[in-house]
């Protein structure tokens, strides 16, 4: 088991305010062994799920960038556990129930967050690092990137609180 992922799955038991204990590859939370497969996907949509689903024959842990409502309900009805990296841990075992959103990173709970990586930011690093020669300005990316040449620039600026 990747031990990455029974780290991510700690801390969020953690920012709950959950007893845990890490054993070996296993995490014990309020002295529930939280023995699921944990398997990782990025941003799955709903029939992505449901084939991973199909394909596991038990139930397990997604954990994930984010994930839909819809992807999420797929999971709910299979009897799945999830964290949502965006702010939500399911854990559906007996003996432990929990589904809640939890403070993680910087995430504002609403699926939004500071970081720079929004599917603009990502595009504008690629275009810098296949262009290194080129000086990164939003005007000269608009048609490399599909984007109008105000969109880097809001993008960069739309998560900053006001003053």
């Amino acid at each position: 088991m990747d031990p990455r992922l029974l780290r991510e799955l700690a801390d969020a038991l953690s920012a709950l305010g959950v007893e845990v204990v890490s054993r070996d590859e296993t995490v014990v939370a309020d002295g529930v062994p939280v023995e699921l497969p944990l398997l990782q996907r990025a941003h799955p949509h709903p029939g992505v799920v449901a084939e991973l689903v199909a394909d596991q024959g038990s139930v397990a842990l997604l954990v994930a960038d984010r994930l839909s409502e819809s992807a999420r309900q797929v999971l709910r009805d299979a009897g799945w556990s999830w964290l949502d990296r965006r702010g939500h841990l399911r854990i559906w075992i007996p003996g432990l129930r929990i589904d809640a959103p939890i403070g993680l990173g910087s995430s504002d709970g609403r699926g939004s967050s500071n970081s720079p990586w929004t599917p603009v930011g990502l595009e504008i690093a690629l275009h810098a690092l296949i262009n290194p020669g080129q000086e990164v300005s939003a005007r000269r990316m608009a048609a490399d990137t599909h984007r109008s040449p105000g969109e880097p620039r809001r993008s960069s600026t739309a998560s900053r609180p006001k003053d």
